[in-house]
């Protein structure tokens, strides 16, 4: 339970905070553009490690891919996840937070047309 409160519930939070803040700092001059550049580069060289640790371990555990190409693809997304779709993905945990807590309802029911 605690790694669910810290990591999947609090992480969007922090990881968005740090996404606004770093260039707060910047342009309100508390941090350099080298240090808010280092902070921007540490993110995406640990989203980048995380990932391909990952493809790793499923690789080593499950042998599923024949052969470099198909492993070489799935290592080459997964630096590229880390350049955008990481960012939104967080912002969709983000909502789905705030969804869950305001007790919104799930999928609507799509009402059906006679043809």
């Amino acid at each position: 339970m605690p790694y669910q409160l810290v990591f999947e519930l609090l992480g969007p939070f922090i990881e968005m905070m740090g996404y606004i803040f770093i260039p707060l700092s910047f342009f309100a001059h508390i941090i350099n553009l080298e240090m808010a550049l280092f902070f921007f580069a540490v993110e995406i060289v640990y989203g980048i490690v995380i990932s391909i640790l990952a493809v790793l371990l499923g690789e080593f555990s499950e042998r599923r891919y024949e052969g470099w190409k198909e492993f070489g693809m799935l290592v080459l997304f997964a630096i590229l996840e880390n350049f955008g779709y990481r960012q939104m993905t967080v912002l969709f945990r983000i909502l789905g937070t705030f969804e869950a807590v305001l007790n919104k309802k799930g999928w609507a029911k799509p009402e059906r047309k006679k043809l």
